[in-house]
């Protein structure tokens, strides 16, 4: 009954610092509260907290494991990057025109030889 009790006390009490540091954009987060902060929520093992920068403002990248177990996803390593102000995930994803940036195409004009072998040479037979 002891071990509930503290552990609420503890849950509470993280959630009022998270919260407390939130309503306070002046304040940020230390690392060793994120890692709190992101153990808690997501029930994982914080490996490391790394302090990372993406479009000129800080950020916390933060390594986790899952706990050992009998599922899919046991001991695997995630990277989540986190707002040091708010002490929410960022999304890693950013969208752009077309959903992600894409390598420009090769150019394919033919070559300016117009001789057989080196037409034969662009062409491809699906072999």
């Amino acid at each position: 009954m002891t071990r509930v009790r503290r552990g609420a006390r503890l849950t509470i009490a993280a959630s009022l610092a998270i919260a407390g540091f939130a309503a306070n954009p002046t304040l940020a987060l230390s690392p060793e509260a994120v890692a709190g902060a992101v153990a808690q929520r997501f029930g994982v093992t914080v490996l490391r907290v790394t302090p990372i920068e993406r479009d000129s403002k800080p950020l916390y990248s933060v390594v986790v494991m899952n706990p050992g177990g009998n599922f899919n996803e046991a001991f695997k390593a995630t990277t989540l990057v986190v707002d040091p102000e708010t002490g929410e995930l960022v999304p890693q994803f950013r969208q752009e025109n077309s959903g992600y940036d894409l390598p420009a195409s090769p150019d394919r004009q033919p070559p300016v030889d117009d001789t057989g072998t080196a037409i034969r040479r662009e062409t491809f037979r699906g072999r």
